[in-house]
Formats: C-alpha cells, structure tokens, sequence
C-alpha cells in the first residue's frame, strides 16, 4: 500500500484542501494524537474531531482509537469522502467504525453522545 502522504497527494491532484503540503501530511496528525495521549487519552476514550476535513488527524485517530470511539464533523463532503475513500483503508473503517457528519452548522448532538475529548485544528 501506498504511503500516507503518497494518497494524500492523491487527494491533493483532485483539486481537494488536505491542509497542507502533501510530502508533510503526516505530521500534523502525529502530533495531534501525540498531544492527546499526553493528555489522558486512552483507545476507549471518544473524540469528536470538529472540522475533520480529509482525516488528517482522524486518520491516526481512527487507527488508535476501540470501535464507536472516533467521531468527525465535516460540512465539506467532498473533501470528507476523499479523505474516507482514499486515505483510510477499508477494513479499518469496518473494524472501527468511525461515524461522520457532514452538518454545516456544527451541531454535536446529531451523535447523541458525550465525549472525552474534542478535537478542533484549522477550523
């Protein structure tokens, strides 16, 4: 499989916003986890990840996080498919099952679910 910052470029030929440069995609993600670990995060923990766009932190979210645990807002659909065909792949999105949004308003309670942690990075 194709690395990380390679599908993001993928993403990026298509004309979609990733946030960044491609070659450094991965970075922004780590550290976000990274910071959330460093602050009590643990893979049973939910998180809302506002604005998730392309999945750029959801991507290493999703990966660490238990089944039901990940949860991302995005008016974008385009760029959240994208992000959802493209980078991630499809077993891990079986396996986890992370659930999506697509509310232009940010509503929260469209989960009916409280969170641990709540994610907002250029939003």
């Amino acid at each position: 499989m194709s690395s990380l910052n390679d599908r993001a470029s993928i993403i990026q030929s298509q004309g979609i916003f990733i946030g960044g440069p491609a070659r450094r995609f991965d970075i922004p993600g780590r550290k976000i986890l990274m910071t959330l670990l460093d602050s009590g995060l643990y893979p049973n923990s939910t998180v809302l990840d506002i604005g998730c766009g392309c999945l750029r932190a959801g991507y290493w979210l999703i990966h660490f996080l238990e089944k039901d645990c990940y949860f991302g807002i995005e008016p974008d659909t385009e760029m959240l498919l994208a992000g959802i065909n493209i980078l991630m792949e499809p077993d891990e999105m079986e396996k986890k099952n992370p659930r999506f949004n697509t509310n232009h308003v940010f509503d929260f309670t469209v989960f009916n679910q409280s969170f641990d942690f709540f994610v907002a990075r250029s939003i």
